[in-house]
């Protein structure tokens, strides 16, 4: 059971994306053993690991969307059938963030290995 996800950027923090605002974190609260974090590294080279890492510092101070995050658990649940195209007009043209389209999108961006 996983409910959050952040993205570390540097030794020493971590974006937390969620309510009411995406910020800065420093990394041992992200690892805190409270949270029961599972850590993910994807295959990056440094030029598609510095994009990634650089998108991700854009979105601090960015709003959370909870109206998205309940749209999506619509979709995950089958209610609603997602659609490639609305993540990316949310994420392109939206201030407004959730963790996953952000962290989805930015992979998708910055990684060959990824989009294949």
């Amino acid at each position: 059971e996983y409910d959050h996800v952040s993205v570390i950027i540097d030794p020493y923090l971590a974006v937390d994306i969620t309510v009411p605002i995406v910020r800065v974190i420093a990394i041992h609260k992200a690892l805190d053993a409270k949270r029961h974090p599972i850590l993910l590294k994807p295959h990056f080279g440094v030029k598609d690991k510095d994009g990634f890492v650089g998108e991700m510092k854009k979105i601090v101070g960015k709003p959370y969307d909870v109206v998205e995050l309940c749209l999506v658990l619509l979709k995950l649940t089958s209610i609603i059938k997602p659609k490639k195209e609305e993540v990316e007009e949310k994420v392109l043209k939206t201030n407004k963030m959730i963790c996953t389209h952000s962290i989805f999108y930015s992979l998708y961006q910055n990684s060959e290995a990824f989009r294949k």
